[in-house]
Formats: structure tokens, sequence, C-alpha cells
């Protein structure tokens, strides 16, 4: 198991990538995604201390996204459905995390932290409906064809209703 010393020099090797092929680009430009383990938080918090934004991924509970903000991240990327929806037909996530993402970014918003949720593995429009208000969200090309046909019907937000804060 790798250690945060050896991700965060993996981290800072791609930023060196990035400056060989653009030598002026500016490291607030670079976003770094890392999996949400004790490991990659660690390197998280110093790779945000070095200027360089971090994306948790690999997040599923709300611990880890109340430890990302605690490092600092810039953003967080909840899965809102398990992987496999994307690769074994026929399968549904009988637990999707919508609620997670409204929790964390109440939660971001009552405690005053920069750190953004961009839900990602999304597989439905009434998924991007009802995260409508999210920061940000991953949408796969297939999901904004289907938003772009004309008089798709709008369905509620889940961001709209309020959730109790975890303490």
């Amino acid at each position: 198991m790798p250690d945060a010393s050896s991700e965060l020099i993996d981290e800072i090797g791609i930023v060196k990538i990035f400056r060989c092929f653009s030598p002026d680009i500016e490291t607030a430009r670079i976003c770094i995604k890392v999996p949400s383990t004790r490991e990659g938080l660690i390197a998280c918090r110093t790779l945000e201390m070095a200027g360089v934004r971090t994306l948790a991924t690999t997040l599923f509970t709300f611990v880890q996204a109340a430890l990302a903000a605690e490092v600092g991240c810039t953003y967080i990327a909840p899965y809102v459905n398990q992987l496999k929806v994307h690769f074994e037909s026929g399968f549904v996530d009988p637990q999707k995390l919508l609620p997670l993402c409204v929790s964390a970014q109440n939660y971001y918003e009552a405690i005053g932290v920069r750190t953004q949720v961009l839900p990602a593995s999304l597989t439905s429009t009434d998924e991007i409906f009802a995260l409508a208000g999210a920061h940000h969200i991953t949408i796969a090309l297939s999901l904004l064809q289907q938003l772009s046909l004309p008089l798709y019907p709008r369905l509620c937000s889940t961001l709209n209703r309020r959730v109790q804060v975890p303490k």
C-alpha cells in the first residue's frame, strides 16, 4: 500500500509534467484527483498548501467528505452510483448517494469552507435534476444529449430541500 509521501511524489511529478509542456501554467489551474483514503487526504493537505488544487475522489461517506474539507480539498467527487452501473448491464445501484451530495454541500456552506461538491457516476437525467443546485456536476455526453432535447421534463432538485447536517 502506498504511503502519503509516495502519493505526494507522484502528484508533484504530474505538476512537473504540466510545466514541461506549458512552462507558464499557473499551479492554480491544475487540479489533481486523489483517492479519499487516509494517505490520499494527507497528500491533499500538502498539495493544497503548495497551491495545487485537489479533488478527493472515490468518496462514499460523510466522514470522507468532512475530512476532505478539513484538509482543504478544492473539490470532492461523491460517486452517486457504484461504478459497476457503468460496466454491468442491468445493474441498478440500490443505495444511490444523492443524499451524501446534499449533506456535504449543506455542511460545507454551514461551516464556511471553500470545498465544493462535484457529484460523479450519474446514470440518468433524473439524477442530474435531483442535483440541480450542486456546486458542479460531472455529466456524461449521452446524458447531455438527452438534456438538449426540446421540452425535456423538469424535475425537482433535492438541493432545494434542507437536509439535517450531521454533527
